[in-house]
Formats: C-alpha cells, structure tokens, sequence
C-alpha cells in the first residue's frame, strides 16, 4: 500500500498553515471587546482537533515523531504561546482601566468630601468659608491623585502595546524560521 503525500499536505499542512495565518493577522484585532482571546482560543483548539486526527491517521512508531508531527506541534506551540501574550495583555490593560474606574468614582470622592468638610454646628468651622477651604485643600490631592492614575492607566496600556509589538515581531521571525527549518528538513 503506497502512501500518497499529496492528502497530508492537502488535509494537514495547509489547513495549520493556514490557521498560523489566522493567528497572526489576529494581532491586528482590538482588544477591547475580547474578541481576539476568544478568535485566539478558537484557532488553538482548531489546530487541536487536526492534531487527534493526525494523530489517528499516521502510523505509530516508537523510534521518532514523523516531521508532519513536529510541525502540527511547532505550529500548535506557537499559537498556543501567543494566547498566553494575549491573556497577559489583556490583563495588563484591564488593571490599567480598573485603576482608573477605582480612582475616578465619584460616589468614593463625594463620600469623602462630606465627611471631611462636615462640622458642629455653631462651631465656627461650620460656616461656608471652612468648607471652601477644607474643600479646596482635598481636591487638590484627589486632582492629583486622579492625574496619577491616569498616568498608570497609560503607562500600562503603553507597556501592553510595547509587549504586543515586541512579542508580535518575535513571533513573525521564529514562525518564518521554523517553517524553513522545516522545508528544509523536508526536501533535504
């Protein structure tokens, strides 16, 4: 019985090549809504499911893994890490917007406001100009605070797309040099 090296390449080869292509134009996709850690888990359990067939269509043997395997699994390593970016990014802009909600409620700020400017009454500091001032003198720490804060949030977000850029042109490089590698191997 002859094997035909045209059906792998047709079922196996191109369809996680083609997967890999899709998990890199998804970097390209916003992480606002969660779409791309979803697209992202998606294409991983796709080339999950190409592997158990592979894995039933090809012959054991206790000697080496065929090169078809090496690269379903190459490939399935790769994505499977850049899920793993996308999972920490996400992470890191979530804290910077929790942050920002947290130091920006007004419900905090107004609480705060009325129990500092609170007086006795007929105390002398229960007239409009106490209040004025102890008013003025705790925004100007809430200002400041609130212009921290924003100041984290965007040091964050810059830190996730740095990490994103970075990871991304890393993961274009070793994707390119394993599937020469792996040309290679195959034709020589």
């Amino acid at each position: 019985m002859d094997r035909k090296p045209l059906l792998y390449v047709v079922n196996f080869l191109l369809p996680v090549l083609y997967f890999l292509l899709l998990d890199l134009a998804s970097f390209f996709i916003s992480e606002r809504g969660g779409e791309k850690l979803s697209f992202k888990v998606t294409v991983l359990l796709a080339i999950s499911v190409l592997l158990l067939i592979l894995h039933d269509m090809l012959p054991s043997t206790d000697q080496h893994i065929p090169l078809i395997g090496i690269y379903c699994l190459g490939i399935f390593s790769f994505v499977a890490l850049s899920l793993l970016e996308t999972i920490f990014v996400s992470f890191l802009l979530r804290t910077g917007s929790r942050r920002a909600r947290t130091a920006t409620n007004p419900a905090v700020t107004s609480a705060l406001t009325s129990v500092v400017t609170s007086a006795p009454e007929g105390s002398p500091d229960s007239e409009q100009g106490t209040i004025s001032m102890v008013s003025s003198r705790h925004t100007a720490p809430l200002g400041q605070q609130k212009m921290h804060e924003k100041k984290s949030k965007d040091e964050l977000r810059l830190l996730a797309r740095v990490i994103d850029v970075i990871y991304f042109l890393t993961y274009l490089v070793s994707v390119t040099i394993f599937l020469l590698l792996t040309t290679l191997n195959w034709f020589y």
